[in-house]
């Protein structure tokens, strides 16, 4: 038996297409269903043709489409005659012995037995070869060459049909619809493999492109991929270079999302065939990055650009600067009497990094680590996007040596109601950016100018020693010329002290708190000498108290009498305190001139002052 080289296939065709030149006739053993749906080949045609395998029936040559540079054949759906370049026999012994059927008992016109009889010998089996692409039509049709020769085409869409060439069988042999792939012309299709050759991480899928970026693509729209992929392998120190054909580079080389066309006209993929394969590797080079110093007007020992390999140390070293030329200070007293200039002096402060910055900076080493972020200022040993050629600026930072702002003057007349009184240096000619007052410190790193503010409000203060409950207080009065409001500050110290701001009424006695001393007596018998050191200049209370007197006669002697006194004592001043004993024991003090006042009873107490020293005495009676 020879071989079979169709299953069958029972389609269910709603139309079916004349094959052309075809005659339904007895005659021609060609004949054609009720329906119109199929045909049939030598039906019940019992004279068995007895041919040889591989025997042809021709008709004419394949004439094959021709394909241009960047394109290919490919199998596609055909319609419509097909033209036969040739007949060959394919199965010599063909006998009765299929059973696969459809349902029933009429397939598209043609009544058919389902019982083969395994015994009877039908005619041998044809397969067509496509005049257009050389393809053979994969049906077998059963027939004797005088018919076959007869069909020099078919139509893609149509039905064959078989029977067994008994009658009384009838047995469904074949039945299958003509479907034929013929050949057309499409551009070609590449991929792109992208190997990240030694790379860390990262991933690309292929890419796929078409020849000059053509659109279809085997008959249907496709969206061209007209660039490389983007590179997102990433290499641990080393950036990302180029891709390359060959490994070490040695190959053809592309650009990062380099243009298709490049690689289409340097490779002559026009040349190739429909879905060649193309590998491109990374390329690598190592990552540097540079760090400038910026020696911010003075002078930077050694290089001031630097450029290192990823994650490398460099040491910056202060003693390799020389701070710029010293700051000069100069006063526009706007009106005022002029002041000279200050020349100030600077030092070294410390380091400033522009932002973003890159690199990675030790304060406590003061060592700078080369390229340790990307381009997202990201930590580079995460991510795919190496940088590479980053600048990071370090600027040294200078600070002034502080000084004493002087205080400005101003030729004021005569005229009370036009009186300027200086109100502290300012940064700019409208006074808006306070800088400092007479006194304060300023420091600066540069030339800068200050500027005098005047004040018309004339404050003038005098002391009142009856105010504040005999403790004293100081009378302020102004002269204001204009009617714009004005605010005075108020501040106090203690002698040698430092000035304190006076911010409620309460502050100017809790805050400068009080002096005060108790002097008594030691012995009965004697007067005691006792020295005290004046702290503060200002007004001091006295309280003298009197001993006990004796009796006097018919008077019982009591307790001595009282003498209270207020002296404006000086800083360093000394009091000489004598305590006289009871019973005007002891030697009373003499020569006290200040003032001295007679007491009742046997007591008497008196203060005075003579050159620097005051006497206190008690006791006696004078």
């Amino acid at each position: 038996m020879g071989k079979l080289k169709t299953k069958l296939l029972f389609p269910l065709l709603a139309t079916c297409i004349l094959m052309s030149g075809m005659t339904v006739s007895a005659n021609t053993g060609i004949e054609r269903s009720s329906t119109g749906e199929a045909f049939t080949l030598d039906r019940y045609n019992q004279n068995i043709y007895d041919g040889k395998m591989k025997e042809e029936v021709y008709f004419c040559p394949v004439t094959l489409t021709k394909t241009e540079k960047g394109q290919h054949l490919y199998a596609a759906e055909y319609t419509g005659n097909i033209l036969n370049s040739k007949w060959t026999l394919e199965y010599s012994e063909h006998y009765c012995i299929h059973s696969s059927y459809p349902d029933g008992n009429n397939w598209m016109g043609f009544s058919f037995g389902r019982q083969s009889c395994k015994t009877t010998k039908c005619q041998p089996g044809w397969i067509a070869t496509c005049a257009k692409c050389g393809r053979e039509i994969t049906i077998l049709f059963y027939s004797t060459k005088d018919t076959i020769s007869q069909i020099k085409s078919l139509t893609n869409g149509d039905c064959f049909i078989s029977n067994c060439v008994d009658p009384n069988c009838n047995n469904l042999e074949n039945g299958a619809g003509i479907n034929h792939k013929c050949d057309e012309i499409s551009w070609n299709r590449y991929t792109i493999q992208y190997n990240g050759s030694g790379a860390n991480g990262g991933y690309i899928t292929n890419s796929y492109h078409y020849y000059n970026n053509n659109t279809v693509f085997e008959g249907k729209t496709v969206s061209p991929q007209t660039k490389l992929s983007t590179n997102v392998f990433y290499r641990t120190g080393y950036v990302f270079d180029c891709w390359n054909t060959k490994r070490d580079g040695s190959g053809q080389k592309f650009e990062n999302e380099d243009d298709f066309l490049n690689i289409q006209n340097k490779l002559n993929l026009g040349n190739s065939d429909n879905g060649k394969v193309v590998i491109l590797y990374a390329q690598w080079k190592p990552a540097y990055s540079t760090l400038v110093i910026n020696p911010n007007g003075g002078s930077y020992n050694g290089e001031t650009t630097i450029t290192q390999r990823f994650r490398t140390v460099y040491s910056l070293d202060s003693d390799k600067l020389t701070p710029p030329t010293d700051a000069t200070v100069s006063y526009d007293t706007q009106g005022g009497y002029e002041i000279e200039s200050t020349h100030t002096t600077t030092h070294f402060s410390g380091w400033t990094f522009a932002n973003p910055l890159r690199g990675m900076f030790s304060e406590k080493y003061k060592q700078y680590l080369f390229g340790a972020y990307d381009t997202n200022n990201i930590f580079a040993s995460t991510k795919s996007d190496w940088y590479d050629g980053c600048v990071d600026t370090v600027t040294a930072n200078y600070t002034g040596d502080s000084f004493k702002l002087p205080e400005a003057t101003y030729p004021n007349g005569d005229n009370p109601e036009d009186q300027k009184r200086f109100g502290g240096w300012y940064a700019d000619p409208d006074c808006t950016i306070f800088v400092g007052g007479p006194g304060d410190d300023f420091s600066t790193d540069h030339d800068t100018t200050l500027y005098a503010k005047w004040s018309t409000l004339h404050l003038d203060s005098e002391e009142n020693w009856t105010a504040n409950k005999g403790k004293g207080a100081v009378d302020l009065s102004w002269i204001q010329t204009d009617s714009a409001d004005k605010v005075f500050k108020i501040y106090q110290k203690k002698e040698n002290g430092n000035w304190t701001e006076v911010k409620s009424a309460t502050s100017i006695t809790d805050d400068l708190g009080e002096v005060k001393a108790s002097f008594v007596r030691n012995t009965d018998d004697e007067n005691t000498e006792q020295i005290y050191t004046v702290p503060y200049s200002g007004i001091y209370e006295f309280i003298l108290n009197g001993a006990q007197g004796g009796n006097h006669g018919n008077l019982i002697g009591g307790n001595g009498g009282k003498v209270t006194g207020r002296i404006y004592l000086y800083e360093g001043e000394t009091l000489v305190v004598g305590v006289g004993s009871q019973d005007g024991k002891g030697t009373r003090y003499k020569g006290g001139t200040a003032f001295r006042q007679k007491l009742d009873q046997t007591g008497a107490a008196g203060v005075g002052r003579e050159t620097n020293q005051i006497y206190y005495y008690q006791g006696e009676e004078h």
